[in-house]
């Protein structure tokens, strides 16, 4: 009989881990699937910021974080595309600056990477 009701139980615990993972798919997969909410775009460029908007070519801007690894690699991307595509875009990098660390947090070899770059 013990035999029996440890089957019993062993069989509900399978039974509900199996709809728990099946559960969180399709979860996960009407979550991927569902798009997210409409924005609008800006009516205006903003200007205030010194960034100017090629009007002959597409602009692009970069924001990077001056002490992150990542923003290494994406100017090296960066770079690698301005080659590529020599003067075919427009492109401006701005480096995320909080005054309480001073001007020496964005000062550095990814600063001077970017400057480098057409």
């Amino acid at each position: 009989m013990q035999r029996r009701i440890a089957l019993v139980l062993k069989s509900l615990a399978i039974a509900a881990w199996t709809g728990a993972v099946l559960g969180g798919y399709v979860f996960a997969l009407r979550f991927e699937s569902t798009p997210g909410a409409q924005q609008v775009a800006a009516a205006t460029w903003p200007g205030d910021e010194g960034l100017r908007l090629d009007p002959k070519r597409p602009t692009l801007i970069l924001f990077a974080h001056p002490r992150c690894p990542c923003t290494r690699a994406t100017l090296t991307e960066l770079d690698e595309l301005s080659s590529h595509f020599e003067g075919r875009f427009a492109a401006h990098v701005r480096f995320y600056t909080d005054p309480a660390l001073g001007q020496d947090f964005v000062q550095g070899d990814l600063l001077e990477h970017a400057r480098r770059i057409p």
